[in-house]
């Protein structure tokens, strides 16, 4: 049974503002503090409503209990909250990917009685209903993503070792879906625990299909992390081998010309690549991409990856943690070349969790920053389309 608890933002949890002015049409930062200590956010999704406000999708720890729970908050279209929804502590771990459609929202989180997936549904106003079991008794969701009808679901089966990518419909039905072997004596069960438990034990799992139609995963395939090409059968059409946990694709955002970008990792080295082509048909290395490093990219941190359309022209952004542990946004024009970029944070650590484009052409940029060193909150800056206009040349 679902327990929804429903609570206006003061006193429990308040914002910190900063903004150019109190105008929707321009940019802000918000980061939503909470006068409990001891509590933990860790954002996993953000999507813009309808009336240009935001629903955001949280973990946050809980006592006695391993993994995080479940916590959804509504701000409006300057960042400021509305109110906040708690599911019952029986749902946990949500899966990175909060997906519209229909103007509805949907997620992924696992029971935490027996691990097995469940999709839940937030609508414009941010009120959740209970999540239901996601059929094939699937279990582990690691991240989500969408295709034209349906969504996406990266899972991990610890019975049979498997990573597994399953198409499932927005009532939780299984439309298709096909198993991947991560490799005999590899201790996959332990990285899984720990990417779930750990803040600082993170793998970059995510989903998605390619403009070809393929569907793709970066999970551990073959005994490392592997950026996966499959048409749902029994073999892969294509892999991107990492090397074990010590390299890999960190982010991959498919264009429609065919083309990929992304960012990767390989030992202490970091690079972003745009617009290039990916052998969707073959087995490759990811050290291939590494043409020259990032030295300010934070190894193993979080990126992301948007097109971003400002009247006719269009940019591919991304987004990255930095050594300095600061967000660095990235911006390439069409013909690949990096024209601008732009820091997110100070004095306190920012770490990464989404970026999405907004309905006035600009950006949100969703994570966490450490209050007062100690106290991690979640923070919502949006880049308003007059700001990109400074940020670019």
């Amino acid at each position: 049974m679902l327990k929804i608890l429903r609570f206006p933002i003061l006193p429990a949890l308040f914002f910190m503002a900063c903004t150019e002015e109190e105008s929707s049409n321009l940019s802000f930062t918000r980061i939503f503090d909470d006068l409990d200590f001891h509590a933990v956010y860790r954002p996993v999704g953000v999507q813009q409503t309808i009336d240009g406000g935001f629903v955001i999708l949280s973990g946050i720890n809980q006592d006695n209990s391993d993994y995080q729970g479940i916590r959804v908050l509504k701000a409006d279209n300057d960042g400021n909250i509305q109110f906040v929804q708690s599911l019952a502590n029986t749902y946990v771990s949500p899966a990175p990917g909060l997906l519209e459609k229909d103007s509805m929202f949907y997620f992924f989180c696992m029971l935490e009685s027996n691990f097995t997936a469940q999709i839940g549904t937030i609508d414009q106003d941010g009120n959740t209903t209970v999540p239901q079991p996601v059929d094939g008794n699937l279990s582990f969701p690691l991240a989500a993503a969408q295709d034209a009808n349906n969504f996406i679901l990266l899972g991990y089966d610890a019975v049979d070792n498997n990573s597994t990518l399953t198409i499932v419909g927005e009532d939780g039905s299984l439309v298709d879906g096909a198993s991947y072997s991560i490799g005999a004596g590899n201790d996959a069960d332990q990285l899984v625990l720990d990417h779930l438990i750990s803040r600082d034990k993170k793998l970059p799992f995510f989903a998605g299909q390619s403009s070809s139609g393929r569907y793709y995963f970066n999970s551990i395939y073959n005994f490392g992390l592997s950026l996966v090409f499959t048409d749902l059968g029994g073999t892969p059409t294509g892999v991107l081998q990492g090397q074990f946990t010590d390299g890999g694709i960190s982010s991959v955002f498919s264009h429609e010309s065919g083309t990929f970008s992304l960012s990767g990792f390989q030992i202490e080295e970091n690079f972003v690549r745009n617009n290039i082509a990916i052998n969707e048909s073959g087995i490759d290395s990811s050290i291939d991409f590494l043409d020259r490093d990032v030295p300010e990219i934070r190894t193993k941190g979080a990126s992301k990856i948007v097109s971003l359309t400002l009247g006719n022209d269009t940019f591919t952004v991304v987004a990255a943690e930095t050594e300095s542990r600061q967000i660095a946004l990235y911006f390439f024009d069409s013909d690949s070349a990096l024209i601008a970029t732009h820091y997110i944070g100070y004095i306190n650590p920012f770490t990464l969790s989404e970026m999405i484009p907004t309905q006035d052409e600009g950006l949100a940029v969703l994570g966490t920053t450490y209050l007062a060193g100690r106290f991690e909150r979640i923070f919502l800056n949006k880049i308003s389309r007059q700001e990109l206009g400074r940020i670019l040349p």
